[in-house]
């Protein structure tokens, strides 16, 4: 579900699902290699017909959708369209950031106390979490940035600038503008 952190931990059947997994290690990896030995068995079966392609994660697709198909488990990757459309919203609202940043500041570097303002006075749909502080806004913003660094988003690339006062500072390079060894 979009924004799973809003949910009633009440409602979770583990609330607390690192603890539980601890707990209960010694039986899920019991649980894996018997799912696993059931997949050898039946001679290592690809997963079910119309699983669409993963990508770089091919590999990945066909052996975990291969287990689960001898297992009798259906629908592994059936909501992957779901997922690349909520994806494509993130990255709708990152396009929209990234052009109001390169407007403002070009290249210079700045930092989350820079761009903090640029999210809230244009209502840029950026994921925030669910603080109602400004100070968790931006912890949340600079955590963006950082997991961001190095990404492309349009034509321009995030990059790690120099510290200041303590904070980090980042810049956008226009991606067309990059020496060759920088991308």
């Amino acid at each position: 579900m979009a924004k799973p952190w809003t949910r009633d931990p009440s409602e979770f059947k583990h609330p607390n699902l690192f603890r539980w997994v601890e707990i209960n290690r010694g039986k899920i990896i019991w649980a894996s290699l018997t799912l696993i030995q059931n997949w050898i068995a039946k001679d290592r079966p690809g997963p079910q017909e119309g699983t669409s392609a993963f990508g770089t994660f091919e590999d990945w697709r066909l052996v975990l959708g291969g287990i689960l198909r001898a297992a009798g488990i259906s629908g592994f990757l059936g909501n992957l369209e779901e997922f690349y459309n909520a994806s494509n919203d993130e990255s709708q609202a990152l396009n929209v950031f990234v052009d109001a940043w390169w407007e403002k500041f070009q290249g210079k570097e700045v930092g989350v106390n820079d761009l903090y303002p640029l999210v809230i006075d244009k209502s840029i749909p950026i994921e925030l979490g669910r603080n109602t502080s400004e100070r968790g806004e931006k912890t949340a913003l600079g955590k963006l940035l950082s997991r961001s660094r190095g990404r492309q988003i349009g034509e321009y690339r995030i990059s790690l600038g120099t510290t200041r006062q303590r904070a980090l500072q980042y810049k956008l390079v226009r991606v067309s503008e990059q020496e060759p060894n920088e991308k």
